[in-house]
């Protein structure tokens, strides 16, 4: 099967299982896992083409990890440091442990059991995420922890991913001590180097270089330049350094995210890595045997078992241990109870990495392990949700057994743990999208009435000599969903549009209404007959620039007549009071 048809084939079912798990209220994962079956070599039917579906995966993997790279805040791992860095770092010790006596016991082989218990210790951030949001708790005490255990994670990860081939390499070789030292510094020693490369001169010249691409006005461009770095540092950390493409693009995340375009360049890769992201899920699935599930059913209990009571008990334990009370040991415990994306990049990425060369059956990780984990990450993504929403009833089955309570709340009592706050601006009561001479004055008359408005505006040139100015200014097309989420547009108060164009003006109506029904949308439109399309999109009011003209040459026409001033004012209230009608209103006066 051709490119396209691989492409249109995927695509199309794991839009539609995608659909029914997203209505459901299941994670879409699971139904982009199911297609991967559906299209594969192992069921009856159509078979999807799994070589082309491998490649166009590698970019979603790409696109994945430089949007991680993007969001990646190190405030986010420094306010939960005392409970999420010795945590997620024990824990995901107990679950590499645990993975290599699986290893031993099914394999024979205690070094492919602890890159399955890498894959299995890590949890998705993008699954937790979405379930403490769903259970309003994202900001909470343990919605920090759990988000800044999975960044540890994430990082051990991506350790993993640059130590694996080295380690392989000395299972593989007959060298002795010293060599195997060297053959590990080297490999830090080229991370290390390629992450002075990316940071400081990529940290220098990437910005600049968008920054000019930037300045042109072009959102296509812009775009294209995204995934010019994205993609660019990705090969060249591969092909130079001799580590993942993963890695590569997870720096130029970093690079791009302490840049004022950062916003903009998440929005922009944001479709793209969606889209290839459920593709790179597809090609995981088209590995899964279904025929192999019962042969492999003890192995798929174990790290079903290691997934669901291990990881959680270990949580529970070391939260406790570090000095947080038992609810919060609870909802961080039922978090980690799942795998995520990371599990299979790392897998994908063992699973190519041969102790004897041409020999597939020499994999670092065995290639039932896909199988696995596919058929664990099934169980586990839509069960997470339940989980998590059990836990008040843990802590209060735990309450009513006070001698319990007592033992398990004897770290806490004497240690009460605590999180460093993240220093959070106001809340911004007000968004002006365009920072043009409409913009300008709309910002002026919040500011007298001591409403410090967010602005959001394109000119780069103008981001920057607001942001010098102390402004709150975000770069990036206002129409993005990421970019009026960064704004506040979900407790904000009131949005002004103050753009001149209707076709940028609508989706951003639309798109503001959506993410808060309760918003005041001020918008400006240019002629009278945009008046319905802006009102079905969401808009509170509009202000029409023809009524405004009609208003100035009336009282102009008015003034050349003498007319008195009272007589003046209440013409011009008449004609602004026609031009606010409904069209119907306005026709039949």
């Amino acid at each position: 099967m051709d490119l396209l048809l691989t492409l249109t084939l995927a695509l199309g079912i794991a839009l539609t299982l995608g659909a029914v798990c997203q209505r459901l209220r299941v994670s879409p994962i699971v139904g982009y896992l199911v297609t991967g079956v559906v299209v594969g070599p192992f069921s009856p039917g159509i078979t999807a083409n799994i070589e082309i579906a491998n490649q166009l995966a590698e970019v979603g993997v790409i696109l994945l990890m430089f949007t991680v790279g993007i969001q990646f805040r190190i405030q986010d791992l420094w306010a939960a440091r005392r409970v999420a860095l010795p945590g997620a770092v024990l824990q995901a010790a107990g679950s590499i442990l645990l993975g290599g006596l699986i290893g031993w016991l099914f394999w024979d082989s205690v070094l492919s059991g602890l890159v399955l218990g890498v894959a299995i210790s890590v949890s998705s951030t993008v699954v937790m995420a979405r379930v403490l949001l769903e259970t309003h708790q994202l900001d909470s005490r343990p919605g920090r922890i759990a988000l800044g255990w999975t960044v540890v994670e994430d990082w051990i990860t991506v350790m993993a991913l640059v130590l694996l081939p080295s380690i392989a390499a000395i299972a593989a070789g007959t060298g002795g001590v010293t060599s195997s030292i060297a053959t590990v510094s080297l490999a830090i020693g080229r991370v290390i180097l390629l992450f002075a490369i990316v940071l400081l001169g990529g940290g220098y010249l990437v910005p600049r270089i968008m920054g000019v691409i930037a300045k042109l006005r072009s959102r296509e461009l812009f775009t294209l330049a995204t995934l010019v770095v994205a993609l660019g540092v990705a090969a060249l950390a591969n092909r130079v350094f001799g580590v993942s493409n993963a890695l590569g693009a997870f720096l130029a995340g970093i690079v791009v995210g302490r840049s004022r375009m950062n916003l903009q360049a998440a929005s922009d890769a944001l479709p793209f890595r969606d889209a290839f992201a459920a593709l790179f899920f597809v090609a995981m699935g088209m590995l899964f045997n279904p025929a192999t599930l019962l042969d492999n059913l003890g192995l798929t209990l174990a790290v079903l078992a290691i997934v669901l009571i291990g990881k959680p008990l270990m949580g529970f334990v070391l939260v406790q241990l570090l000095g947080s009370p038992t609810g919060i040991a609870c909802t961080v415990a039922l978090c980690l109870a799942q795998i995520g994306e990371f599990s299979f990049i790392l897998a994908n990425f063992a699973q190519a990495i041969q102790l004897v060369p041409g020999d597939p059956s020499s994999s670092l990780i065995p290639a039932q392990a896909y199988s696995v984990l596919i058929s664990v990450s099934v169980l586990v993504i839509p069960l997470n949700p339940v989980l998590v929403r059990l836990a008040p009833r843990l802590e209060a089955w735990f309450k009513a057994r006070p001698h319990i309570w007592r033992q398990i709340n004897r770290f806490a009592e004497h240690r009460p743990a605590h999180i460093d706050n993240i220093p959070e601006e106001g809340r911004i009561q007000a968004i002006v999208v365009g920072y043009g001479p409409v913009g300008r004055t709309v910002t002026r008359i919040l500011r007298d009435f001591d409403i410090q408005p967010m602005i959001i505006e394109l000119n780069l040139k103008t981001v920057e000599k607001l942001s010098n100015a102390g402004e709150h200014v975000i770069f990036g097309d206002a129409s993005r969903q990421d970019i009026l989420v960064a704004a506040g547009v979900k407790d904000a108060e009131y949005l002004v549009v103050t753009l001149p164009e209707l076709l940028t003006r609508a989706p951003i109506v639309a798109t503001a209404r959506l993410l808060n029904p309760d918003i005041c949308i001020l918008s400006r439109a240019r002629y009278l007959q945009e008046r319905l399309l802006l009102e079905e999109l969401g808009a509170t009011t509009l202000c029409f620039e023809e009524g405004e003209v009609a208003a100035a040459l009336g009282k102009e026409l008015l003034e050349c007549l003498d007319a008195l001033p009272d007589a003046i004012d209440e013409e011009l209230r008449r004609i602004r009071s026609e031009m606010a009608a409904p069209p119907r209103e306005a026709s039949g006066g």
